[in-house]
């Protein structure tokens, strides 16, 4: 297990929005002309919020500042509202990564669907108050349920095929800064 002693922060950030980059082009491919009654997961935000609570020091709030804002406009959403619950919601996620370094998975995994769903909640709301017309609601709830039930799998390929583990109390990163 690699934890920052070889590869530094920046390698890590790089492989985000590499990783960010595929996600957004293979979201931008038209696959299908007919527009579905279903969302696929949101591949990026289970990942943000994977890696916020493993590695923090891996995903600064510029660069998800930077990626989900990006995002917004290459996918013709209002531009800025996903973004900032995206950064709220990472933000109140970092806050309680010491928290969960000790607790099993299920709870991560509860906290994390916690708050995608007052994230989806809040979003819908700020576009109501807004007078922008929201994505239908089965729309929305099809993307944060598939995003809960893939967030797992995305724990899983982060810690085994990116090395993105829990910094365990005691080890240091690669400036030398304890867990």
């Amino acid at each position: 297990m690699d934890d920052g002693i070889t590869k530094s922060p920046w390698w890590y950030r790089t492989l985000y929005v590499g990783v960010f980059v595929v996600i957004l082009m293979w979201q931008l491919v038209p696959l299908q002309t007919v527009p579905r009654a279903w969302a696929y997961p949101d591949l990026m935000l289970a990942m943000t919020f994977c890696w916020v609570l493993r590695r923090p020091d891996y995903c600064p709030v510029f660069l998800i500042a930077l990626v989900f804002l990006f995002q917004d406009f290459m996918l013709q959403r209002p531009p800025g509202i996903w973004t900032a619950c995206v950064i709220v919601g990472a933000e109140f996620l970092r806050s309680r990564m010491l928290i969960n370094r000790d607790l099993p998975f299920a709870f991560e995994w509860l906290l994390v669907t916690a708050v995608l769903i007052v994230m989806a909640v809040v979003s819908r709301v700020v576009l109501s108050v807004f007078l922008v017309p929201p994505a239908p609601v089965a729309l929305d709830a099809s993307l944060i349920g598939f995003t809960i039930v893939v967030y797992p799998l995305i724990v899983v390929i982060s810690q085994y095929g990116l090395g993105v583990w829990r910094r365990q109390p005691g080890t240091l990163d690669s400036m030398g800064h304890g867990a």
